[in-house]
């Protein structure tokens, strides 16, 4: 078995699966596709902020000069390449599989393909985004 999330989906995913009520085993494999997922949103904001670094402005000791919400000045000539490098970042998937996680898998799979609950924006593209990758697995 295997689940594939892109990365732009993983944060939302995350965040639908944790607020699920859940009890016993349903609970726990819910809680180790998190970590997992967890893992690689780290990884990912971290690879961005890198992007983001290549092309920010420097000040004069070298340093990235920061904007009032903590971002980096990008330099103009880096945003058309910098906005196609965070989409190919964000485009990209995380891919779960066999071995020890694939018992979870199909908990989870079970938990998405019947959820009755009800779920509104964002909330609700997670939930469409991670039942259609379950049920076309």
């Amino acid at each position: 078995m295997k689940l594939e999330i892109k990365h732009i989906y993983l944060e939302a995913v995350i965040d639908f699966l944790y607020n699920m009520s859940l009890k016993g085993k349903e609970s726990r494999h819910r809680s180790r596709l998190i970590r997992i997922m967890q893992e690689r949103l780290i990884e990912v904001a971290k690879e961005e902020i890198g992007l983001m670094k290549e092309c920010a402005q420097l000040n004069e000791n070298g340093e990235a000069i920061i904007n009032g919400q903590g971002a980096p000045v990008i330099r103009p000539e880096c945003l058309t390449g910098l906005s196609e490098e965070k989409e190919a970042l964000f485009n990209e998937k995380l891919i779960i599989e066999g071995g020890d996680i694939d018992e979870a898998l199909r908990t989870v799979k079970d938990i998405v393909l019947n959820y009755t609950g009800e779920a509104s924006g964002r909330e609700a593209e997670a939930y469409d985004y991670l039942f259609m990758q379950f049920e076309t697995d």
